[in-house]
């Protein structure tokens, strides 16, 4: 999979959906798929919705992405 670079920060305001404060809450695994680890899963709570209907205080899933070179 391929994801695009942004330039700056207008150009990563753009193309956001959320941007937002948090701070993790678990730490849960490995996210892996097709057996190629993708990320690392967390539980997040938001601390503060900068853009997005994200509100503070809802507890969300991410997954950080892992980059392989």
């Amino acid at each position: 999979m391929d994801f695009p670079v942004v330039r700056n920060i207008s150009e990563l305001e753009n193309r956001s959906e959320f941007i937002v404060k948090v701070k993790t809450i678990q730490d849960d695994s490995q996210f892996i798929l097709n057996g190629i680890p993708l990320g690392q899963r967390k539980q997040v709570e938001i601390l503060k919705s900068y853009k997005g209907k994200l509100k503070t205080g809802e507890k969300i899933m991410i997954i950080e992405r892992t980059f392989l070179f």
